[in-house]
């Protein structure tokens, strides 16, 4: 990851082309960022909010929140087929948010009765590496055969702050490119490529060596009034991209892997 690449469109430290909104909760914080212009940090034209918790967070007032942005980004309508996606490698714990996910949902298309499926349905792509298959051209068939309205992608983040590492929480319109975080680019999951609009769902798993690096050279005290060795460290910066994820993070997919599906299940369900 280069650092002009963001997971989280609310880091993106700019004054034009981009409008921030911030409203606070007990607990948590919710954050509307508006990219208006195209390519922005790579980053897709659309709306991102982010929700950012804390220890003492109230979990059902979260959840609830969350539920109801999920119900307005995507325009919940009645008799609809929603098509959830969990994209990660489940051999990796800290890329496994998408696929545990998936598996905690209660799916319901098969339980309704009508000419048309609607629902909730679910299913877990796997990674290239496994199937040799791309995960979007994968949701583009399914789309297809089973005539889905909207699909929800989930997927695990990368961020560039320490601090934000298992306590934000990203909803997307534009879609997402699995892999992107880590520069490991494949067909993107977005309404121009399938054809029906995506909910984007993110979180911060993961944080690069370089971010981690940045994030040092930023709290060195007196940084300021040594130019030469500011501008030593930032130019021998680690090359060789690597990323890290906290000791604790079984346990956290776990917990937000919980609070994924409950709120994609009372909103889509």
């Amino acid at each position: 990851m280069k650092l002009d690449d963001y997971d989280f469109a609310d880091e993106i430290n700019l004054s034009s082309g981009i409008t921030k909104e911030k409203e606070d909760f007990f607990g948590f914080t919710k954050r509307v960022t508006k990219i208006d212009d195209e390519g922005i940090f790579r980053k897709k034209r659309g709306t991102y909010i982010s929700f950012e918790f804390s220890d003492d967070v109230d979990e059902e007032k979260f959840c609830q929140e969350i539920i109801a942005t999920l119900k307005k980004m995507s325009k919940k309508k009645k008799n609809k087929l929603v098509l959830c996606f969990g994209i990660g490698n489940e051999q990796y714990i800290s890329d496994a948010l998408g696929p545990k996910t998936i598996r905690k949902l209660h799916p319901t298309c098969h339980l309704k009765e009508g000419k048309k499926m609607y629902g909730l349905s679910a299913m877990i792509p796997g990674v290239m590496a496994e199937t040799g298959l791309e995960s979007a051209r994968t949701a583009l068939a399914i789309i297809k055969e089973y005539n889905v309205d909207f699909v929800v992608a989930i997927d695990s983040l990368v961020t560039h702050k320490e601090e934000r590492l298992f306590r934000v929480i990203q909803l997307t319109d534009t879609g997402l490119t699995p892999g992107s975080g880590i520069l490991s680019f494949r067909k993107s999951l977005t309404q121009e490529y399938l054809g029906i609009p995506v909910l984007a769902i993110g979180v911060a798993t993961a944080i690069s060596s370089r971010a981690l690096e940045e994030s040092f050279i930023e709290r060195m005290e007196n940084l300021s009034e040594n130019a030469h060795l500011k501008s030593y460290l930032k130019n021998n910066l680690t090359k060789k991209m690597s990323y890290y994820t906290p000791k604790d993070t079984e346990e956290m997919i776990e917990a937000l892997s919980d609070i994924l599906s409950y709120c994609i299940n009372e909103a889509f369900g």
